[in-house]
């Protein structure tokens, strides 16, 4: 009944957004899960592969280990170059990034090329937001992350529930968007710290009406146009 922030997390973005994650836990896969019945989740993908997710041989089938292997009588395994491709194409397409808990090590290295490769030269990317969410030092976090920032777009939050996800959840874009670019005042929508899960999903709720029932439609700059 009680909530991680993984739930939080995954509650407040949406379908257009992508999770890539370098842990191999199951606790991110948990919480959606848990959620996916309330709202549209975001991607996931599992760059170090994950203890609760396999595939087939032929990558037709996904799903929990256990039930995998019960359900086709055969070892499945973990398949990583594909999900490395949809970060790659997550990045390029990018009008927010959040780093969250990343130390970059060393031991990452051809990831971490990998990445910048994919968001490219930071002079091409003249509108878009970074944001780390970190307990370390801001001028080393900084200079960690300086492929990844424009100038002075970008932001460090100690703690996630100060971050533009969680004080805009599932409309974070959008926040940012009127903000920074349309110079409009843009007030908080803070998800709640303590909550259990039913009062954190009833919380979302009227977030989900609006996507449901309405034409849903706002243009976002360097989110590739439209986003439904």
């Amino acid at each position: 009944d009680t909530p991680t922030i993984c739930d939080a997390l995954v509650l407040s973005l949406r379908p257009k957004d992508l999770i890539a994650t370098f842990n191999w836990d199951p606790i991110l896969f948990y919480a959606c899960l848990r959620n996916h019945k309330v709202a549209g989740m975001p991607r996931c993908v599992y760059l170090h592969g994950n203890v609760a997710i396999g595939y087939l041989s032929g990558g037709s089938h996904k799903g929990f280990y256990v039930f995998a292997m019960w359900k086709v009588r055969r070892p499945i395994r973990s398949i990583k170059p594909a999900l490395w491709k949809v970060l790659e194409t997550g990045l390029r397409d990018a009008f927010m990034l959040t780093i969250f808990g990343y130390g970059a090590p060393q031991s990452d290295l051809e990831a971490i090329e990998a990445m910048t490769k994919a968001w490219g030269p930071v002079e091409g990317r003249e509108m878009e937001q970074t944001e780390i969410i970190d307990i370390r030092d801001e001028d080393y976090l900084r200079a960690t992350w300086s492929p990844f920032i424009r100038t002075h777009h970008y932001e460090v939050q100690r703690d996630f529930y100060d971050s533009w996800i969680a004080r805009h959840p599932r409309r974070s874009c959008e926040a940012a968007w009127q903000q920074f670019f349309e110079a409009k005042f843009v007030s908080n929508n803070q998800v709640p710290r303590a909550a259990t899960l039913g009062e954190l999903q009833a919380w979302y709720s009227p977030l989900l009406v609006v996507e449901k029932t309405h034409e849903y439609a706002v243009f976002i700059g360097g989110c590739g146009g439209y986003q439904r």
